[in-house]
């Protein structure tokens, strides 16, 4: 991938990579990002995002990650925060 990787607060790690079209107005990209796309072969479509299966945003094996609709990982992601909730609240 592009250059120098630093791993950002919320534990994502960047990649710089300016040239490439996610690449934020600094000109790094997620690493996630980036192997998911070397391993389908394109960049991602606008509405498609990377989710980590295992939830370490740290954790970019292929095998960790899971190309989703933006739509598909919100309500995913709801239905997680709720299932919590209401474990938390039964003990």
């Amino acid at each position: 991938f592009g250059g120098h990787e630093k791993k950002r607060s919320d534990g994502y790690i960047a990649v710089y990579f300016p040239e490439h079209p996610h690449s934020s107005k600094s000109g790094y990209v997620m690493k996630h990002i980036l192997v998911m796309e070397r391993e389908i072969g394109r960049n991602l479509a606008a509405d498609e995002v990377v989710h980590h299966i295992n939830r370490i945003k740290d954790d970019n094996r292929f095998e960790n990650l899971q190309l989703m609709t933006k739509h598909d990982h919100m309500s995913m992601h709801n239905k997680m925060r709720y299932a919590e909730r209401k474990n938390r609240s039964v003990k």
